[in-house]
């Protein structure tokens, strides 16, 4: 009897190691840095942003265990393209998990479909089979960013090396998923994107822009030249008068006789041409010649001398001949 119990107990206490074992094999995750990470990754794209289903299955309430998940991310059936460990790995897989579980199962799900114009190369109705159109759309950024800005080819070479040994953060598809003929296929879609984008940047107008001159309104002065007086017909009777006539720079002069009486033995009239200077513009006074006279009977005295010393020289010089 004794015996019986203590192999009952083992057994249950084995049982019960495999069940811990399987537990702790299993995890129980971290549904708080489970959502982050998916918000952080590609997995909502084919799945949607709350699990509830998108271009694949809804995950939400998931009664799948987490080692179930793991299997499936790493080694995965159907069409679900496969990540290695270095991609994400099995402690991201159980918070994942983790998270989704807290999630509610949406009561139906219809998957998301995108239409392919007819006429369509088959390449391009692959990439939406394949669910590639999940995260490159219709792959004209993909194709100008890893291609075009990197001044690469698009071959059917490189379309497939991406597929089946993927660089960064893209999963791996096997022959099973995309044989070698539909790869060659998409690549042929691919090409046409690339060569699509090409043309758009050459072809794309840009818009004219209108360089407006600054122009500065100059504000026209008028200057108004001061009048040219008309030379006197007369010589005038004082100096001060003379001194205005005789301002001003103009090139052309004017004679103009003056008629001074001189009082004499016999009348004289002393003629004397005088030149005056129309102004044309106005300027400072030019300041009286020192030998002008100030006056009309100044003048007339010094005339009236050089008469006098004259007619002295000329007696004296008819008495000498006389003798």
């Amino acid at each position: 009897m004794f015996k019986r119990i203590l192999v009952v107990m083992i057994v249950l206490l084995v049982l019960s190691a495999l069940f811990a074992m399987t537990v702790a094999a299993q995890g129980t995750g971290d549904p708080a840095n489970g959502k982050a990470q998916w918000a952080q990754r590609a997995c909502k794209n084919c799945h949607g942003t709350d699990g509830e289903g998108k271009y694949a299955a809804p995950l939400a309430g998931t009664t799948r265990t987490s080692a179930e998940w793991i299997t499936q991310v790493h080694t995965p059936r159907a069409n679900m393209p496969a990540f290695t460990t270095a991609q994400i790995s099995d402690t991201v897989i159980t918070d994942l998990w983790a998270y989704i579980k807290t999630l509610t199962k949406p009561a139906s799900f219809t998957p998301m479909s995108t239409t392919v114009p007819a006429g369509a190369l088959p390449g391009h109705q692959l990439t939406v089979d394949k669910r590639c159109v999940a995260c490159h759309g219709d792959f004209k950024a993909f194709v100008k960013t890893r291609f075009i800005d990197q001044n690469r080819e698009v071959t059917t070479d490189a379309v497939l090396k991406q597929l089946r040994t993927p660089a960064k953060n893209m999963p791996m598809f096997g022959a099973a998923q995309v044989t070698d003929a539909q790869a060659a296929q998409i690549a042929d879609f691919v090409k046409a994107q690339a060569v699509a984008v090409k043309a758009a940047a050459v072809v794309t107008p840009t818009t004219p822009v209108t360089a407006t001159a600054a122009v500065t309104a100059t504000k026209a002065t008028t200057t108004t030249a001061p009048a040219v007086a008309a030379a006197p017909a007369t010589m005038p009777k004082t100096g001060a008068d003379l001194s205005l006539r005789a301002q001003g720079t103009t090139t052309t002069t004017k004679p103009v006789t003056a008629t001074v009486p001189v009082t004499a033995t016999a009348p004289v009239t002393a003629t004397k041409p005088v030149t005056t200077t129309a102004p044309a513009a106005a300027a400072a006074p030019a300041p009286a010649p020192a030998t002008m006279p100030k006056t009309g009977g100044e003048l007339g005295l010094l005339v009236l001398s050089g008469l006098s010393m004259l007619g002295i020289s000329a007696g004296l010089a008819i008495r000498g001949r006389r003798r």
